[in-house]
């Protein structure tokens, strides 16, 4: 009989599962591989672990393009949209179906998993998992991303 040296535990495995969702930026790769040396330098297999998983994760993830925002806030976002549109219309189903749908998930994969396992009116299905897409992309700041100039006065006027 066996005896292992490590039981994980529940609640131990359900906080791996959220920090590997979290869209927390890591450091760069080479950052991460010199940490990783250090760890095999020293000895620590623990360590060596944790910095070879960093690594691999940050790797995969494309640096230039923005985080997906969680899948709450696009709920919130899309109840808002709810409240928008028109009473009775598609669009305010759609958003309603979609708001839903995102507060139960917890990515937008399993969003769109759950529009095929509900039964929806043909001419809604698509507007939701249209909808699900485009709350999936970070929302454009146009504030945010035109520069700004200050005058000697104080004011700020926009490039």
């Amino acid at each position: 009989m066996s005896r292992r040296s490590h039981i994980p535990r529940p609640t131990e495995r359900a906080a791996l599962a959220a920090v590997c969702r979290s869209g927390r930026r890591l450091p760069p790769v080479p950052a991460l591989m010199a940490a990783l040396l250090d760890a095999n330098a020293r000895g620590d297999r623990e360590g060596t672990t944790l910095a070879a998983h960093r690594v691999v994760r940050a790797s995969s993830i494309p640096e230039e393009g923005p985080m997906p925002i969680p899948t709450a806030e696009a709920a919130a976002r899309a109840r808002r949209r709810q409240l928008l549109a028109p009473v009775g219309s598609n669009e305010r189903r759609a958003a309603g179906v979609a708001a839903v749908l995102l507060d139960a998930a917890k990515t937008y994969t399993g969003a769109r998993r759950l529009v095929g396992q509900h039964q929806l009116p043909e001419d809604v299905r698509p507007m939701v998992l249209a909808l699900i897409e485009e709350l999936a992309e970070p929302p454009i700041d146009d504030e945010a991303s035109s520069p700004v100039v200050a005058r000697p006065d104080g004011a700020q006027t926009p490039c």
